[in-house]
């Protein structure tokens, strides 16, 4: 989890807009770490809040992203990355 902090940070500055919605800051926090390969009861542990919570979080983050399990979603955040790599800067 040593990139933890440089996912979150891609894909809370990006904004992670899914669909007309984005996710919350703690849906992006578990996202980030869901992408790093993290299990559930590691990113409760991390993030010191309850098994249960982190499922919600997860449900939560696959319907607004609309996908429908873990792979799904972290092929979505290395679409994004990509996504946002390839983007010119505006100024």
């Amino acid at each position: 989890m040593e990139s933890f902090t440089q996912q979150t940070e891609i894909i809370c500055k990006n904004g992670v807009m899914l669909n007309g919605c984005s996710l919350t800051p703690k849906e992006s926090e578990v996202l980030a770490l869901l992408s790093e390969g993290a299990l559930n009861k590691e990113i409760a542990s991390f993030l010191g809040i309850s098994l249960e919570t982190v499922k919600k979080h997860n449900a939560n983050i696959f319907r607004k992203i609309n996908v429908r399990n873990r792979a799904e979603a972290v092929g979505y955040v290395r679409y994004k990355k990509t996504e946002s790599a390839n983007s010119p800067l505006v100024e």
